[in-house]
């Protein structure tokens, strides 16, 4: 699973600025919001947990126990606060700092894949991996009954599911 993770985190990492989607530079809340709905057709929904876990794991990973994975830094380093922000309770649909962690990766996809259909081949491959990425972890999360977790509580254990024992996603 690390592999994976580390391809998604060095290809966006190192794409041109120009290919990624204008909103990283300034990711707020609101902006993100706004574009997870931009292409959702473009993309399949795996859930909160996963996609926050998701998002955990490439923004931080030494905390997640990933010594060898630079931080994704297409948000900036430091990332916006928000995006860092746990809590205690269970993640719930359409609110609280899970939810807004998964809307960045649902946003993201989605303006990837927009960018892949205006030409640009690698934007649309680092959505196929991206995707396949956050479909893995929902399964993890699913196999090991995490669905009532904190993801911050799971995260580091989603790194050692074998990803190769994973169904994909097609």
């Amino acid at each position: 699973m690390v592999e994976a993770v580390a391809d998604v985190v060095f290809t966006l990492n190192n794409l041109p600025a120009f290919k990624l989607p204008a909103w990283t530079v300034n990711a707020t809340r609101a902006i993100v919001q706004q574009g997870q709905h931009r292409a959702e057709n473009l993309w399949d929904d795996c859930g909160n947990r996963a996609g926050s876990a998701l998002m955990l794991i490439v923004l931080l990973p030494l905390v997640y126990g990933v010594r060898t994975l630079p931080p994704l830094r297409i948000f900036g380093v430091p990332p916006p606060v928000w995006m860092l922000s746990v809590t205690g309770g269970a993640p719930t649909s359409g609110s609280g700092p899970d939810n807004a962690r998964a809307n960045v990766v649902e946003a993201l996809l989605g303006d990837l894949r927009l960018l892949q259909d205006e030409g640009y081949d690698e934007a649309g491959e680092v959505a196929d991996a991206l995707q396949d990425l956050w479909w893995k972890l929902k399964i993890g999360v699913e196999a090991n009954g995490w669905q009532s977790g904190q993801p911050w509580t799971f995260a580091r254990k989603l790194l050692s599911v074998q990803f190769n024992s994973l169904p994909s996603t097609g």
